[in-house]
């Protein structure tokens, strides 16, 4: 019987190497991919608002004034809804008018706030505010009107917001959201 142990042990050990001589022979198919790695920046809208005519204007009844106040949506900006708000103060409207320039649309229910949706872009885009950058003054004014005007002169004051387009579904919202925005620190 010891004989026979010593052959089944002999005989058990040469099945396990070709088993496992076998078992190396064998190759799986394998693969892998390469690595994807995201990096994900900040997007960002930058705009300015800029004019060239200075702030103190003569009245001449009648007569256009020069008046451009223009904004720039700067390089690199995400699309975005871009407002103009145009306050008239100190009776502007019984000396003056104006006509907002092309493309931009009424907000309702937001008197004087003018908006446009800008798409994203390589280059900056600059944009009229006023039709023909001027304004008018009315025919219907008289000297005595002017020589009354006494530290109440008539003034438009201008200021542009913007919001990012993604992800806001109507310009109520978006004015909503402009309305938020902080002056940027010069």
């Amino acid at each position: 019987m010891k004989k026979f142990m010593k052959a089944l042990a002999i005989v058990a050990c040469a099945a396990i190497l070709v088993a496992g001589s076998v078992a190396a022979t064998f190759a799986y198919l394998t693969t892998k991919t390469n690595t994807i790695a995201n990096t994900f920046t900040a997007g960002d809208i930058s705009i300015t608002l800029t004019e060239t005519t200075g702030d103190q204007y003569k009245m001449v009844p009648g007569t256009p004034i020069s008046k451009d106040p223009t904004v720039t949506v700067e390089v690199g900006s995400e699309k975005c809804y871009l407002f103009v708000k145009i306050e008239k103060l100190n009776n502007f409207d019984t000396y003056m008018t104006y006509t907002i320039a092309e493309n931009w649309e009424a907000v309702d229910g937001a008197d004087g706030v003018y908006y446009q949706i800008v798409d994203a872009s390589q280059a900056e885009k600059v944009i009229p505010v006023l039709l023909n950058n001027e304004v008018q003054a009315k025919a219907d004014c008289t000297k005595a009107q002017y020589n009354a005007l006494t530290g109440n002169l008539p003034s438009l004051a201008v200021t542009a917001y913007a919001v990012q387009f993604a992800g806001i579904d109507t310009v109520a919202l978006a004015w909503t959201h402009a309305q938020t925005a902080e002056v940027p620190a010069s």
